[in-house]
């Protein structure tokens, strides 16, 4: 045979370059499939395994004495219950059902435990209701049943000019007026307020704070908004050089301007 021929024989024989990467390739195949199983199985295992474990400890956070009590009502019945048999969404819509709870997240923190975060209703009023009684009035101005406990929130009380009785959607409107007090008033300014009066008549509200009276526009909540920033620039910037004692009304119903009026 020629050298020509072994040469060509050789060449026929010689295996292809991808032949030894693909049989590697199938090789591992099954080794992989394998460990995915595996894997699966293992996760199938732990979840059955927490799925039968009853409930350690139920945590509750950011819940005052305001909700505490009735929080506590509706998660304390979790206790000893598989992690299994409880609906983590059921319960929270439960808690979100609660007056003084605005809205809340459940979830298992741990292996057996279960953390409720509560968002509460926060008083920013006082409101006197039919028979007398005091009631807390949160941001949205929903009056709110009474508390089982008495919380130590500094609000001032929500009232008409005229002695009537307030409707829903005054209070609704003062409310706002005081988030936006809230939003852009100093705290310790902010702190003052102790009533609000509505004069639906004129349009205004007339606030009563420890220094003076002011009265500001409320037929719009931005503008009521831009009154309360220019009240704070009034006093960050002038009340120290005034006696604020000879004061006896401020008046915000104009853009940018405050109006005060003296005693006597």
């Amino acid at each position: 045979m020629t050298a020509r021929g072994r040469g060509q024989r050789q060449r026929q024989h010689a295996p292809h370059p991808g032949t030894e990467q693909q049989a590697g390739v199938r090789r591992r195949a099954p080794g992989l499939v394998v460990a995915l199983l595996a894997v699966v199985f293992l996760a199938l295992v732990a979840s059955q395994w927490q799925g039968r474990q009853a409930i350690g400890r139920v945590i509750i956070t950011g819940a005052s004495g305001l909700s505490l009590a009735a929080v506590h009502m509706v998660v304390d019945t979790l206790a000893d219950k598989s992690v299994r048999s409880i609906s983590l969404a059921d319960v929270r819509e439960v808690v979100e059902r609660l007056p003084y709870v605005r809205s809340a997240s459940v979830h298992l923190s741990g292996v057996r435990d279960i953390t409720v975060d509560v968002q509460e209703r926060l008083p920013v009023a006082h409101i006197v209701v039919q028979g007398g009684e005091l009631r807390y009035v949160d941001a949205e101005g929903t009056v709110l049943p009474p508390a089982s406990i008495r919380t130590g929130h500094n609000v001032p009380i929500l009232q008409s000019s005229q002695g009537d009785t307030l409707s829903k959607a005054d209070v609704r409107t003062l409310a706002a007026m005081l988030v936006a007090a809230a939003q852009n008033l100093d705290p310790v300014l902010y702190q003052s307020i102790s009533e609000v009066r509505l004069d639906g008549a004129r349009q205004q509200a007339i606030v009563t704070t420890d220094e003076a009276v002011w009265r500001l526009p409320i037929r719009d909540v931005a503008v009521a908004r831009q009154a309360l920033a220019d009240m704070d620039l009034f006093w960050k910037r002038t009340s120290t050089r005034l006696d604020m004692t000879t004061v006896n009304e401020i008046d915000l119903r104009w853009r940018n301007q405050v109006i005060v009026r003296y005693k006597g």
